[in-house]
């Protein structure tokens, strides 16, 4: 089964993973780094004001 899964795993990389539109745009970022991910979440709620520290309460 772990050998199962490692094949599939090999295979999602290989063909999944890539695609077209990411090849061309040489900002694309992989995000399946879930601690890249979560930065980039926190980044973009920082940037939108979201941030527990920033909100604001409704008038």
């Amino acid at each position: 089964m772990v050998k199962m899964l490692e094949q599939k795993t090999r295979l999602f990389d290989a063909y999944a993973r890539r695609s077209a539109v990411a090849e061309a745009t040489p900002d694309a970022v992989d995000v399946s780094d879930s601690e890249l991910a979560r930065q980039i979440v926190e980044e973009e709620q920082v940037r939108l004001g979201m941030t527990a520290g920033s909100r604001t309460t409704p008038e």
